[in-house]
């Protein structure tokens, strides 16, 4: 009996993919709790796990990114909660509260609570670099104003340049 082999169970928490515990992590975040706080509770696994997991599986990276939407918007309700009870005595605590999950949410969610206000511009023209010498370059510049005015030029005119009659360079 004392030669007999034993066999050895792999320490550590299981690290194979279960969709059950996928879907209650998403739950659980989705309501606020943190990551760290999940991974703690008996037979969760830990971070790096659940990291590798949303690197391995795309479904589960994709539920992630919505229950942290989903944690956003429940940052913002809690936020509200605790600013209506905050009184004289724990303003200065229910506002830093406040104003921190604020932030969390807004980087969350930064489209729906972000500070910043994207603005898309869209160019239908041509965009492109003109190499011309000084006399075609004002001749262009003159001819894309409409005006029909001249361009007087101030400075040096290169050596060797020959200015069109309409600029005129006094």
């Amino acid at each position: 009996m004392g030669n007999e082999l034993v066999p050895v169970r792999p320490v550590g928490r299981p690290s194979s993919f279960n969709p059950a515990i996928a879907a209650y992590i998403c739950e659980q975040l989705a309501i606020g709790r943190s990551l760290i706080a999940i991974c703690e509770e008996k037979l969760m696994p830990d971070r790096e796990t659940v990291n590798r997991w949303g690197k391995k599986y795309p479904d589960f990276a994709a539920a992630i990114a919505g229950a942290r939407e989903d944690q956003a918007d429940y940052f913002l309700d809690k936020q509200i909660e605790i600013s209506e009870n905050a009184n004289a005595e724990n303003w200065q605590l229910k506002k830093f509260q406040a104003d921190n999950l604020k932030w969390v949410a807004a980087k969350l969610k930064p489209k729906k609570y972000g500070d910043k206000q994207d603005v898309a511009v869209t160019h239908t023209g041509a965009v492109g670099v003109i190499t011309a010498d000084l006399p075609s370059l004002c001749r262009l510049i003159a001819e894309a104003s409409g005006t029909g005015t001249s361009i007087e030029i101030q400075g040096d005119v290169p050596s060797g340049s020959v200015l069109p009659p309409e600029i005129r360079t006094e």
